[in-house]
């Protein structure tokens, strides 16, 4: 089976320019940032964490019953352990 995609650049969004002039709005590709003072090109790292199956089903079972998606809940764990103060290990 073909597909003719000549004809798909023929097709243009409602009420867009027919004139064959590009637009000057740049697109951004992928997820949004997380964080909206995220510079323009700039992305939001993604974390790859292993853990121990009886941590991954504690955690998403109770995220799940707050509400909570797992990516939310690791990051506040994060940011709250961030904003702990830090105390030297005794030797």
């Amino acid at each position: 089976m073909s597909i003719d995609h000549t004809s798909l650049a023929e097709e243009h969004a409602p009420g867009a320019s027919t004139d064959g002039a590009a637009t000057s709005i740049p697109a951004r590709r992928g997820r949004p940032p997380l964080d909206p003072r995220t510079a323009p090109g700039a992305c939001s790292p993604v974390w790859h964490v292993r853990a121990p199956l009886r941590l991954d089903v504690a955690a998403r079972d109770r995220a799940a019953q707050e509400g909570w998606d797992l990516s939310t809940l690791v990051r506040e764990a994060v940011a709250a352990y961030l904003r702990a103060p830090s105390e030297p290990e005794s030797t």
